[in-house]
């Protein structure tokens, strides 16, 4: 399965729907007023004495004493700073600082200089010093989403809620925020360290990727912040060693542009990206619909980005091309709420391919009768569920990338069934796969059982969010897609193991009686378009490969034609 953990508490909106591959206390912090609004504002920063460990763990870092040294050690990511108790200097990553000051006990607290923790840690951290609190100051990203996970990781709810925003409060709310800590333990193993701190901004949000040092596995945390600095969601993933990605050798910058865009609006709008062909205009569109899980815009895994490579060939044959983060991954928290409760594959893929469409007609160098949706895996799945909600008939063209011609949940049975073939063959333990199997089978049982519904889920159903899988149950695409009119392009890999080269033939089946319907198959082809020897496992995808050329050529010349 795709080791991309979107379900390790109510954090995540994803079901086991991915098996298609489709995470001492410091003080509360206030988070929005400036440092200088606080009562030390007529107190320099380079004057001010403040509590190391207070002010550290504030901002995220690990404070350690060592009693034999009289030293203290504080870090963050991969910065370090080492203070001694006596001594007027500080030691940051290894470089001499001089403090003006000595290290002091005062009290039960070594005190030094705020300044030398807001140099090292490049934060606005403050001091009040009417309430003895530190204080976070607004456009601080990295220092409020360290705070932020530091609060909840040592058991304070009331911290971490008032670094949040009233969006995330509803999805999260504090008896929520009080079992993550435990979740991630009974999965990572004891979290030590912050090891490694990230920052990027997208055209949603600000993002800070947090790495923690843990006993199983690195703990992987992404906090994104809204516009006030407040934690708008999260999203957690388990990131298996692979080589980097590397680009194809299509990839050619000349030919194309980049820039951002926003797909939808309001508080689920997504973040995405526009490949433009370089001195053309009023060109067609390709809009990229992602398959089951919680994916990015480049759809990754492992070593692979389908869609980027997509995106760039495809530009480079003069085919525009939108491509955007899934709601699932830019709003992981959020969307089972926003969806009151009722989250289905409508607001996870269907919705948002419509709103990608509304937006490129008003794309300048776009032709609005050219937009031609590709769908890969659930994506190519739910085309048929795409081109129905497409009320305006948008939509010329649409691509079904290794999209289930049957349901979503004997997909899921058939995919497991291939894996535990996979393994007999190889040699390597079976016993794992025989036992998921068996409980995919049982689960699948009661999903199909007509007694259970939407309103009357059966307990232990284990597969993920009920709703989720009983508004989908029995789906076909293939029995909507018989009676459409919308062009269509099939693609299948012979070589897919999560859903099967077959498929290919129960479109043709199903689709017999429809004339404007092209079907391609591609013998070494893999789930994830790469080209592979021998029988795929995806493990081949721990090694960088890029899209096959003849599944862009052949998008090119079913749209072109």
């Amino acid at each position: 399965m795709k080791k991309k953990f979107g379900m390790l508490h109510k954090v995540a909106t994803a079901s086991l729907a991915t098996a298609l591959w489709v995470s001492p206390i410091a003080s509360a912090a206030a988070v929005g007023s400036e440092v200088t609004a606080s009562s030390n504002q007529a107190v320099a920063a380079e004057s001010l004495i403040v509590p190391v460990r207070a002010v550290g763990e504030t901002i995220g870092a690990s404070v350690k004493w060592d009693e034999a040294t009289s030293s203290v050690t504080v870090v963050r990511g991969q910065t370090q700073l080492q203070l001694k108790v006596g001594e007027s200097t500080a030691v940051v990553n290894g470089k001499t600082v001089d403090l003006g000051v000595k290290v002091e006990f005062i009290g039960d607290r070594i005190q030094v200089p705020l300044s030398i923790l807001q140099d090292t840690f490049e934060s606005k951290i403050g001091w009040d010093t009417k309430t003895g609190k530190a204080v976070l100051a607004k456009g601080d990203v990295t220092s409020a989403a360290t705070s932020f996970v530091h609060a909840f990781l040592t058991g304070d709810v009331q911290g971490a809620l008032g670094l949040m925003n009233d969006k995330l409060k509803a999805a999260l709310p504090a008896e929520v925020i009080g079992t993550l800590a435990p979740n991630y333990q009974a999965i990572f193993g004891q979290i030590d360290e912050l090891v490694q701190v990230n920052t990027s901004k997208n055209a949603v949000h600000e993002n800070v990727e947090l790495i923690y040092k843990a006993s199983n596995m690195p703990l992987h945390l992404t906090i994104r912040l809204d516009s006030s600095g407040l934690v708008d969601d999260m999203y957690v993933s388990i990131e298996p060693t692979a080589a980097p990605y590397e680009k194809p050798k299509y990839d050619d910058a000349k030919l194309y542009t980049e820039k951002d865009i926003v797909v939808g609006s309001g508080e689920m709008a997504l973040p995405g990206t526009l490949t433009m062909p370089v001195g053309k205009g009023n060109v067609p569109v390709v809009i990229l619909v992602h398959g089951s899980g919680p994916n990015d815009r480049d759809e990754t895994f492992l070593s692979v980005k389908p869609f980027r490579d997509l995106a760039v060939g495809l530009a480079a044959q003069g085919i525009a091309v939108i491509r955007y983060e899934k709601v699932t991954r830019e709003h992981t928290a959020k969307s089972s709420v926003a969806a009151g409760g009722k989250f289905s594959v409508k607001e996870e893929t269907i919705d948002d391919a419509i709103r990608a469409v509304q937006l490129a007609k008003t794309l300048d160098g776009i032709d609005p009768k050219r937009i031609i949706v590709a769908g890969h895996s659930q994506g190519g799945m739910m085309m048929p569920r795409i081109i129905e909600a497409d009320t305006n008939h948008d939509i010329a063209k649409a691509v079904i990338i290794s999209g289930p011609a049957n349901s979503l949940e004997d997909a899921l049975i058939e995919q497991t069934e291939y894996a535990l073939e996979s393994a007999k063959l190889m040699g390597q333990p079976t016993e794992p796969i025989a036992q998921r199997l068996d409980m995919f089978k049982q689960q699948v049982a009661l999903l199909k059982d007509p007694q259970y519904s939407v309103s009357n889920v059966p307990q232990g159903f284990a597969l993920g969010d009920p709703y989720w899988w009983y508004d989908l149950r029995n789906y076909s695409g293939a029995a909507i897609a018989k009676n459409q009119k919308t062009p269509l392009l099939i693609m299948q890999g012979e070589n897919d193991a999560q859903v099967l080269a077959h498929h290919l033939d129960n479109w043709k089946k199903a689709l017999s009686n429809r004339t404007d319907v092209t079907y391609s198959l591609y013998p070494k082809v893999t789930h994830f378009l790469i080209e592979s020897e021998g029988r795929s496992t995806g493990m081949e995808h721990l090694k960088p490969a890029n899209v096959s050329e003849a599944i862009i050529n052949d998008i090119v010349k079913f749209i072109k034609n």
